[in-house]
């Protein structure tokens, strides 16, 4: 006859018949060093992959040098003397000979003037040529560069850009001339009311034709009309 009361708890079988399950207790040496390791490889992993994505912006590694010339002397200005000097950032846009707003972003690097202040500045009777590596040239005025408070609330201040949206300029923009209009849009009207009617500057046309990217020379010399 079957004993009803073995069948129905076999537990009670195996440990009568001295069977005993595997004891479960505790983390197995196997199973500590495997966490061991995979907590080892995340430490070392994460700062090494901060490091790979942020190591862009050392100096040593941009690609970024413009020849800053003055009328008796010049510098050869890096991304680490950009670093090195105040930096002015704000939003801003700009208006094309079409009327149409362009470039809308946060621009940030260094004032013109202060550029200029690094080989003697500039006179009233001086301009400053911007010449970009394809050759572009834009001619500017003390008094766009030497921004007064006029200019500052209709202009603005112009700054050499290396910096967009909190992020270095791609390298096939940088450096850039941008213009920080107060209202963050330089219009074609800011542009009329601020450009200068002298010929050394009628090639300029719209208030887009000051944005000149990937600036490789910043020359400052006398107007035709101060020799």
């Amino acid at each position: 006859m079957t004993n009803e009361s073995e069948n129905a708890d076999p537990a009670s079988k195996e440990t009568k018949e001295g069977i005993k399950g595997p004891s479960k207790k505790g983390v197995s040496p196997l199973m500590r060093t495997a966490v061991i390791a995979t907590i080892v490889v995340v430490l070392v992993a994460v700062p090494m992959g901060y490091f790979i994505l942020n190591s862009g912006d050392d100096g040593d590694d941009v690609d970024l040098s413009v020849l800053v010339a003055g009328k008796s002397t010049e510098k050869e200005v890096d991304y680490s003397d950009l670093e090195d000097m105040d930096f002015v950032e704000a939003l801003s846009s700009y208006q094309n000979r079409f009327g149409n707003w362009k470039g809308l972003g946060t621009y940030g690097g260094v004032e013109l003037r202060d550029l200029a202040d690094l080989v003697g500045g500039m006179g009233p009777d001086d301009m400053m040529t911007v010449v970009s590596v394809d050759g572009y040239r834009v001619n500017l005025t003390y008094d766009q560069v030497y921004a007064d408070d006029e200019y500052l609330a209709v202009q603005g201040r112009i700054i050499l850009a290396y910096m967009f949206n909190d992020t270095l300029m791609a390298e096939t923009d940088r450096p850039m001339i941008a213009v920080l209009a107060p209202d963050g849009g330089f219009s074609n009207d800011d542009f009329n009311a601020t450009r200068s009617t002298d010929p050394e500057f009628a090639s300029l046309t719209s208030a887009g034709s000051l944005w000149v990217k990937t600036v490789a020379k910043i020359e400052i010399s006398a107007l035709e009309r101060a020799m």
